[in-house]
């Protein structure tokens, strides 16, 4: 039999070269219209501020939010104006950013490497036959949509690599009772909220999983529950700074609100599909 070291030197070894085919083969164009509102976002940090450079000193206008796809629903516009995409992507991709649009993309490339190696160690941590491992490995790959979102700098397979970490951390929490395994699922999981909103759902539903652990479910759900916190108060705070909100899931004052454009009637569902 294989041994373990050698198990996971292998497929990482072909992860990375895949990687690489996917980053030098990548195309420097729009992968889809919400890239311009998180680029927005990092050339506000590159301004020294978590406003968009050069919208200051101007009469407040919807013309300004050149770079929002919804920027027709925005309740408020300032002057200068800031972008409403998930606030901790910036913070993440500020330094991939000074490698330019490849570098952006090399986020996602890293992040495909990175989730793949995740569902391998987990396929592992379940069994050493080869055949299952590989169809673990064969199906996040080639399965789904993860070699078009890691050519591209919308921050899905970012979102995925965070979400993913957060569940294995939960999963291995449950197997050896660790909290700082607990904790750190709460963290992956509240950066990942902060990428893409939508993964607040899957946050909670990872807190539900530990609370229905064997043992020591009081302490794991609370040291899940405070590695979350703090990404969220992040976001939180970004966002009162930027958009005039506390909401750590916003994207600013009304967004959740029926306007045009809008087709759900339900702000609780809206919250949960709204594509971030």
């Amino acid at each position: 039999m294989t041994s373990q070291p050698r198990q996971i030197l292998a497929p990482l070894a072909v992860l990375a070269v895949l990687g690489g085919v996917l980053l030098f083969t990548s195309v420097p164009g729009v992968f889809t219209v919400d890239e311009n509102s998180y680029l927005a976002s990092i050339l506000s940090l590159r301004g020294d501020g978590l406003k968009v450079p050069g919208t200051e000193g101007v009469t407040a206008s919807r013309m300004l939010a050149y770079f929002d796809p919804l920027a027709r629903n925005r309740a408020a516009v300032t002057s200068p104006i800031a972008s409403s995409a998930p606030p901790l992507y910036a913070y993440i991709a500020f330094p991939f950013s000074l490698l330019g649009w490849r570098g952006l993309i090399g986020l996602n490339v890293l992040s495909f490497v990175v989730t793949g190696m995740v569902v391998f160690r987990l396929a592992l941590s379940l069994g050493t036959e080869r055949a299952p491992l590989a169809l673990a490995l064969g199906l996040f790959v080639l399965g789904g949509y993860s070699l078009e979102y890691a050519q591209g700098v919308w921050p899905h397979m970012l979102s995925v690599a965070l979400a993913f970490g957060g569940v294995a951390y939960a999963a291995r929490s449950r197997v050896d009772d660790g909290l700082a395994a607990a904790a750190a699922a709460g963290l992956l999981c509240g950066v990942a909220t902060g990428v893409r909103y939508q993964n607040l759902v899957l946050s909670l539903a990872v807190g539900a999983g530990l609370l229905l652990a064997e043992k020591r479910r009081g302490p794991k759900v609370a040291a899940f529950t405070l590695g979350l916190l703090l990404p969220l108060a992040a976001s939180s705070a970004t966002n009162h700074v930027r958009l005039g909100s506390w909401n750590p899931v916003s994207k600013g004052p009304g967004w959740m609100t029926l306007t045009a454009g809008r087709t759900l009637d339900n702000p609780v569902v809206e919250g949960a599909v709204q594509r971030a």
